[in-house]
């Protein structure tokens, strides 16, 4: 795998895995299966997770490859910011080279480091151009 895929890169591969969640069960488990596929598309990644949005608005941590990866997930909840929710916000990939350096969040990224992660890089929910999701 490409150790640092572009945005379309994802997004195609995304795009092609689109009939395999749909094909899940519910959706735990396409998010599940979707935080696999990212996870073999960026091969460097030490881990990749994604999150649902409930019917209350909340946005969660669902489907992780590691433990690591859903305690991040859920710090950005708690803390209410961090970098997913930062590119679900603004609907642009949000790449964190250092948690060390980076001030966009520094109270997740605090936490993030005393966890022992180093780095992120978050895609928000888009398809075809346009976010997806509430």
């Amino acid at each position: 795998m490409n150790p640092d895929p572009s945005v379309s890169e994802l997004g195609m591969a995304f795009a092609r895995i689109q009939g395999m969640l749909l094909s899940q069960p519910d959706a735990a488990t396409a998010v599940d299966q979707l935080a696999q596929v990212a996870h073999a598309v960026i091969g460097s990644a030490a881990g990749a997770g994604a999150s649902l949005i409930d019917g209350t608005g909340r946005v969660r941590s669902a489907g992780a490859t590691d433990a690591l990866t859903a305690t991040a997930g859920a710090l950005q909840y708690e803390l209410g910011d961090g970098p997913c929710l930062g590119a679900r916000a603004t609907a642009s990939v949000v790449r964190v080279d250092g948690t060390a350096s980076e001030a966009r969040w520094p109270g997740w990224c605090a936490a993030a480091r005393e966890q022992g992660i180093g780095s992120v890089l978050s895609t928000p929910p888009v398809l075809g151009g346009r976010r997806v999701g509430r």
